[in-house]
């Protein structure tokens, strides 16, 4: 099983807590779940447009409690 963000979120955010709740392979999934990408479609995002587009995911299935 891959892990993504890997070693390249450290980088971007340092030894912080990644700020995006539940975790960067929660959001992936998240993402992935509704509007149906492949696991390459995140290879060359930064944070911050992981969060972004896992906002435009919460939004799109009309989820409001978080």
């Amino acid at each position: 099983m891959r892990v993504y963000g890997g070693q390249f979120f450290v980088e971007e955010i340092g030894q912080a807590r990644s700020p995006i709740p539940g975790g960067v392979d929660d959001a992936i999934a998240d993402i992935a779940t509704i509007f149906h990408w492949p696991p390459s479609a995140f290879d060359g995002m930064s944070l911050t447009e992981l969060a972004d587009w896992r906002e435009a995911a919460r939004l799109r299935s009309g989820s409001a409690d978080e």
